[in-house]
């Protein structure tokens, strides 16, 4: 299964530098077909939505219908403002 992306997730993506783009894609895939056992993941407080740390990157995320959907991917000093 792969993440499904809002289209603000992926302005968020085309913003970083091309080996972090591709460093997050990567860990994104990993945990979405579930070989990321040891994957930083955290339920946000106040809302439906997940957290996926990958270095000091925060991917926002929710599970609709079992599948995984980016909402925003941000530095983590921006991530919960």
């Amino acid at each position: 299964m792969s993440p499904g992306f809002e289209p603000r997730a992926l302005k968020d993506i085309d913003h970083l530098p091309e080996a972090e783009q591709h460093m997050i894609l990567r860990e994104l895939a990993a945990f979405a077909k579930g070989s990321s056992p040891n994957a930083d993941v955290r339920k946000l407080r106040g809302g439906g939505g997940y957290r996926l740390r990958i270095g000091r990157w925060r991917v926002l995320f929710a599970r609709v219908n079992g599948q995984i959907v980016v909402y925003r991917v941000l530095d983590r000093k921006n991530a919960y403002r």
